[in-house]
């Protein structure tokens, strides 16, 4: 089409039709049909590729309530339990969101997206980040005080959303009830000790007791009336001993008198031990003297000297046969019977004085210990009423701590019984202090449609870029499109136009750069085509590493 510019400043242009340059743009549309086409067709199949690629989410979710309080502050730090109930409620939201939380899930649901990351901290954050994305968690208090809990997972697979909430929830109520149990336990232990320092207290008082017992005698010092009639008995009984010993005194004292004035030996002739012995006697004693007068008158060759001498021989072996050779006319100096009588009589005395003053002794030495107990009675009275009241007081605290106890060892007991440690042992209705309301299911739709999304954003996007692409050739172009288009602008008829000339070689190489053109639009096509036809239905034939990069977008794209 032939150019004419306008350049003359003296002729006004003509307003501009806004029919006719619309009608231009449907032109430069309809000539460019074919590229407009493939350019929607390009961008559906990209959409689709998208939808493809684009996971859409599944929500599942599970409500469930605890209906006692004192559970909440188990499950939180023991810093945090003076804190108001909206931010320990924000807190437990935030506790089921931890990572340690959706580690322990994780580990045992044991997905394939999770066993990729093993080792590749970096990779393993993201998934965790994206897991605490799509988890929602919201705790609220009713009027009645009771908790409820709602938690809600988005997932690209329903199997897997429905799995994550249950295994959360069972995981939370499982370390809940063991966090409980841990608390209630050490409680316990804090009671027990208090029992057993107790019980160390109340055997120290009575061993304490007991030293004091047998340190002062307690049982031997007796009541104060006991020890008051025992005084009244000993008195009596030393006044009866000095009496007695008084009476002894005088006895000795007159036996030492008497003896004084007797001798203790006198002279008497022997007696003799028998009348055999008698006899004898008085013939040794007739043949003595006999025999000292034959000495006197004749000599020892005189035969009446010997006579007698023979005599007295024989009466002194007759009387040595039968006892001391002594006759009756021989003195002996012997004891005087009358002083030994005396002296009898006085050892007896002296004996009779020293048992009664022994008596005397002992009765005023128990006088003395009684008195003794009398006057410690009040001391020890009152220190043994002390410890009295020590294992009193002991042995009550003992009984108290034992009644505290006794409760928190009952709930150990009932705790240490409700044992759920795998996941399948949760179920619909009541689990100790817990009431599930809603199980986690897996859902039949996605929360949004997201490949429908998808695919009218790439019509929409194929539509605006591919009719882009005319208008703005339109309106930047520097030529007329037609001849009408000439007489609008310059506001003259005109009387004539020449086409474009187009040799037959210029005509054989449009056609085949539009061959080329329609080719590769063609070929495009059909690689996409078989590209998505291979994603979709022939997913096993595809690289390792293209479907662990598949894998990875989707993960991107959660």
């Amino acid at each position: 089409m032939a150019e004419y510019p306008y350049n003359d400043p003296n002729v006004a242009a003509p307003p501009p039709d806004p029919r006719e340059a619309i009608q231009e743009v449907l032109r430069a549309i309809k000539r460019n049909m074919v590229r407009v086409t493939f350019t929607v067709l390009v961008a559906l199949m990209i959409g689709y590729a998208l939808s493809l690629v684009w996971p859409s989410k599944f929500e599942s979710g599970t409500e469930f309530v605890l209906n006692q309080t004192r559970f909440v502050s188990d499950v939180v730090a023991n810093d945090l339990r003076e804190i108001p109930l909206p931010k320990k409620l924000q807190t437990l939201e935030n506790e089921l969101k931890s990572r340690k939380r959706i580690d322990k899930v994780m580990a045992d649901l044991q997905w394939v997206e999770w066993l990729e990351t093993a080792g590749k901290d970096s990779r393993r954050k993201d998934l965790r980040d994206k897991v605490k994305d799509n988890l929602f968690v919201s705790m609220e208090v009713d009027t009645r005080g009771l908790h409820h809990i709602s938690i809600k997972f988005r997932w690209t697979r329903p199997s897997k959303a429905a799995q994550f909430v249950n295994s959360l929830r069972d995981h939370w109520i499982s370390l809940t009830l063991d966090g409980h149990r841990k608390n209630v336990e050490d409680h316990k232990e804090r009671l027990e000790g208090i029992v057993a320092e107790r019980e160390a207290n109340f055997q120290g008082a009575l061993s304490a007791r007991q030293k004091f017992q047998q340190e002062n005698n307690v049982p031997q010092l007796m009541t104060p009336e006991v020890n008051n009639q025992l005084k009244a008995e000993m008195l009596s009984k030393l006044t009866e001993a000095k009496v007695e010993l008084d009476a002894s005194i005088n006895v000795v004292e007159r036996l030492e008198g008497e003896l004084s004035a007797l001798e203790p030996q006198i002279k008497m002739p022997p007696q003799p031990k028998s009348p055999e012995h008698a006899a004898a006697m008085l013939g040794y004693s007739a043949a003595e003297q006999a025999f000292s007068l034959a000495k006197k008158d004749y000599t020892e060759r005189n035969p009446t000297y010997q006579k007698f001498e023979r005599a007295f021989l024989e009466a002194e072996a007759k009387l040595k046969a039968l006892g001391p050779v002594t006759s009756i006319n021989q003195v002996e100096m012997q004891t005087n019977p009358r002083y030994y009588d005396k002296a009898q009589a006085w050892e007896i005395a002296r004996e009779a004085e020293k048992r009664y003053r022994a008596q005397v002794t002992r009765y005023e030495e128990e006088l003395d210990a009684i008195q003794g107990r009398l006057d410690a009675w009040p001391m020890v009275a009152q220190e043994m009423q002390r410890l009295d009241d020590d294992v009193r007081v002991a042995e009550e605290l003992i009984g108290q701590a034992k009644i505290e106890v006794q409760p928190w060892r009952d709930q150990v007991s009932q705790l240490r019984s409700m044992n759920f440690e795998r996941a399948e042992d949760f179920g619909l209705g009541n689990i100790g202090p817990f009431e599930i309301l809603e199980p986690g299911v897996e859902p039949e739709k996605s929360v949004l449609p997201v490949g429908a999304l998808i695919m009218a954003f790439a019509l929409i996007a194929g539509l605006t870029i591919g009719v882009a692409g005319p208008i703005l050739g339109e309106l930047t172009r520097s030529s007329y499109g037609s001849v009408k288009e000439v007489s609008r602008n310059l506001g003259v008829p005109v009387l004539g136009a020449v086409d474009l000339i187009l040799t037959s070689r210029d005509q054989r190489a449009r056609l085949v750069q539009q061959a080329l053109s329609v080719s590769t639009m063609v070929l495009v096509l059909a690689a996409m085509g078989t590209a998505l036809y291979i994603y979709t239905n022939l997913p096993d034939v595809l690289p390792a590493s293209i479907k662990q990069f598949v894998r990875d977008m989707k993960i991107a794209l959660t």
